[in-house]
This record gives C-alpha cells, structure tokens and sequence, in this order.
C-alpha cells in the first residue's frame, strides 16, 4: 500500500471513531457520567488533530501553491 492510501485510510479510521467518541458524549450527558462524556470529549479533541495532520501529510491542507517557494 502507498503512503498516501495509508494517510486516507487512518483519516477514515478516525472519523469512524470521532462519530463513536460523539455518540459516548451524548450518553454521558443523559447518564449524567461526566466523567465518560469528558473523557471521550477530550479523546475526539485528540483525533481532530491526527486528522489535520493526516490531511496535511496528504497535502489537502497547508499552505497553497504560492506560498510552497
């Protein structure tokens, strides 16, 4: 597998994942255990930024053509 179809893929893991992490948030609020909501609130925080870094090694973001030089 190519560097790059790794990239996407993690990025595709993760989004997976932040849609779990989202879904712990809201049964945390109803659980009243803010304790898992916190925690999967700060771990979705977390995977947001694995995610910029994925698509910043992809090159989808970053700086553009102009300022590559």
């Amino acid at each position: 597998m190519g560097s790059r179809r790794v990239s996407f893929l993690a990025v595709v893991a993760l989004a997976g994942l932040s849609l779990v992490l989202a879904a712990l948030i809201i049964l945390g609020e109803v659980l009243d255990n803010y304790a898992l909501g916190g925690g999967a609130l700060g771990a979705i925080l977390v995977a947001y930024g694995v995610i910029g870094l994925f698509l910043r090694k992809l090159g989808i973001t970053g700086p553009r053509g102009a300022e590559r030089s």
